[in-house]
């Protein structure tokens, strides 16, 4: 199923976020996260959820881009074929997944960093794909 589209949100990597304008979702605290407006029928200040799968998120440097969303690195899972990343942008809870080629992560502040095509956008009331 990977690099399906979801029809509705689902629990885990979703952020709240409301469009900026076509292209651009301001996340709460302020971060910028961009999307691919021509999937996406959104208007400008619309409430929606940022949907993000773990695979497709990559660890940047905190001091990466400005306006980058910030994680907050809590625990590192090894895996064996890779790992999973917990930590929290914002107040969210969120995962990265990286593969065994990834360098792990040394420290606890990063950004993040995805491909405007990976962001899902749905309704943050009904959680319908947009």
């Amino acid at each position: 199923m990977h690099g399906a589209r979801p029809r509705r949100a689902v629990p885990s990597g979703r952020l709240a976020a409301t469009v900026e304008r076509p292209g651009e979702l301001r996340l709460e605290g302020g971060a910028l996260i961009a999307y691919d407006p021509a999937r996406v029928k959104a208007l400008p200040a619309a409430k929606v959820l940022a949907g993000l799968r773990p695979e497709t998120v990559r660890l940047g440097r905190a001091d990466g881009r400005a306006g980058a969303p910030a994680f907050r690195l809590e625990l590192v899972e090894e895996l064996g074929m890779g790992r999973l990343v917990h930590g929290r942008i914002g107040e969210s809870a969120f995962t990265v997944a990286q593969g065994p080629a990834d360098a792990a992560p040394q420290g606890d502040a990063f950004s993040i960093e995805v491909a405007p095509a990976s962001v899902h956008v749905f309704d943050a009331a009904s959680g319908a794909r947009l």
